[in-house]
């Protein structure tokens, strides 16, 4: 009689990762994830391994995830319940919760694409047009010409807007 082999206790790592492109739309083994709440569930469960790698762990099922871009969107900008002037703003991401927004972490780059952290700066957010669009009532033109600036609070960031 021969013995039980073990189970390959990592058989996940065989299986193709999952793809989020630079859009945030997901892919698996190339065909596109048209489900909304699929892609949603998967970005909800969302992390990092030890090595900095992405992947979606539901109970004791795993999947790598590789990322273009940025993991998550910035679907909406909501100020703080009784803030007048807010002093604190949040994130709405595509994965259906609400995050800090922390200015510290907020940048715009090259390509004039805006992009902030969250989740203890772990996981980059990239702003849709309208999320922006929102952000930027709190970008305002310093008086002297010299730049910008994101104030949140008590918070005043420097912005580097491209082509300004």
């Amino acid at each position: 009689m021969s013995e039980a082999q073990p189970v390959e206790q990592e058989w996940w790592k065989q299986v193709p990762p999952l793809r989020l492109d630079r859009e945030g739309r997901c892919y698996d083994q190339g065909a596109r994830v048209t489900n909304a709440r699929l892609a949603e569930f998967l970005l909800a469960h969302l992390s990092k391994d030890e090595d900095g790698r992405y992947l979606v762990v539901v109970g004791r099922d795993k999947r790598y995830v590789d990322v273009e871009d940025a993991p998550y969107r910035a679907l909406g900008i909501e100020v703080g319940e009784g803030q007048n002037p807010p002093e604190r703003l949040f994130v709405r991401l595509n994965d259906g919760k609400l995050e800090p927004f922390d200015p510290a972490t907020f940048w715009i780059d090259r390509d004039g694409t805006p992009y902030c952290l969250v989740r203890d700066r772990a996981h980059k957010v990239k702003f849709t047009a309208e999320s922006y669009r929102q952000l930027s009532a709190f970008i305002i033109e310093e008086t002297d010409g010299g730049g910008h600036i994101l104030q949140v609070g008590t918070h005043k960031i420097p912005v580097s807007v491209p082509g300004r």
